[in-house]
């Protein structure tokens, strides 16, 4: 995956659970450059020892399957593959979601909403009330101008170690349970679940 790029970037925090950090890579002369301009910004800690420590940990857990009690990257990107494939393919929630890429590389995957931000709070807020289930943390506005066109709604979705325990049809029966609230509560027919919850 490295070998069309002159550097590699590869952060501690995200997926690997350390405190902080991440790891640059490139040839010397590169990294000679990379060292003083982080200095220049003020990134120059007196040890990177709590950094190191917590990195190794996370890698031993998430990459190692025989010494970690989590899900292997391997495990929670399959997971997120099947998911994706899952919910695109469902009719109601395939016509509100796109996602990007359509097949994860990895356990992470960005995605698309029809409806905007509001709306997918308030459908987000409904499926927690009924199914105790966040289904997403953070939607944002689209800022691009070909998805502002058709989806208004941005969101990262990553899949760790308290979400990869969810069975797959838990997944699919909650963002169907979205996907019904945001369309009852933009057609405007009548009471929709959300605006039940509303009015209470």
């Amino acid at each position: 995956m490295a070998k069309p790029f002159d550097s590699v970037y590869i952060s501690f925090y995200k997926g690997l659970g350390a405190i902080s950090g991440a790891m640059l890579l490139g040839d010397k002369d590169f990294i000679s450059e990379a060292r003083i301009w982080l200095r220049r910004f003020g990134g120059n800690l007196y040890t990177l020892l709590p950094y190191a420590v917590s990195s190794w940990a996370g890698y031993r857990k998430n990459v190692h399957p025989n010494q970690g009690k989590g899900k292997t990257f391997a495990e929670k990107r399959d997971k997120m593959i099947r998911l994706v494939k899952l919910l695109s393919n469902d009719k109601g929630i395939g016509s509100i979601v796109l996602f990007d890429p359509p097949v994860p590389e990895t356990n992470m995957v960005h995605g698309y909403l029809q409806p905007s931000p509001a709306e997918c709070d308030r459908a987000i807020r409904k499926v927690l009330s009924d199914m105790n289930l966040k289904i997403l943390r953070r939607v944002r506005p689209t800022c691009h101008p070909v998805d502002a066109t058709k989806y208004k709604s941005k969101f990262e979705w990553t899949i760790g170690d308290a979400n990869g325990c969810i069975q797959d049809a838990v997944f699919l029966d909650s963002w169907r349970l979205f996907a019904q609230v945001v369309k009852e509560s933009t057609s405007g027919n009548g009471s929709s679940p959300l605006q039940k919850t509303q009015q209470v």
